[in-house]
C-alpha cells in the first residue's frame, strides 16, 4: 500500500510526496520507504521515476524483519 499527497516545496514548485507502508513482524504498519518528485508544468502524459528512501530501524528486532 502507498499514499500520496500533493504539496508545494519552498521553491513553490508542486510535487508529489509518496509514503510506502508495510506490515512489520507484529503486523503493525510501518514506513517502508518515501520519496518525492516534481510535477511537470506542461500538461500531458509524463513518466517520472521517484527515488525511494528507506529508513533504517534502531531496533535490533525490527532490523530482522
Amino acid at each position: 500500500p502507498w499514499t500520496s499527497r500533493g504539496e508545494l516545496n519552498p521553491s513553490g514548485r508542486p510535487q508529489i510526496v509518496l509514503s510506502v507502508y508495510g506490515p512489520d513482524f507484529f503486523g503493525h504498519d510501518v514506513v517502508r520507504g518515501y520519496g518525492a518528485v516534481h510535477v511537470p508544468f506542461v500538461p500531458g502524459r509524463h513518466k517520472r521515476t521517484i527515488a525511494m528512501f528507506v529508513p533504517e530501524s534502531t531496533s535490533r528486532l525490527q532490523q530482522l524483519t
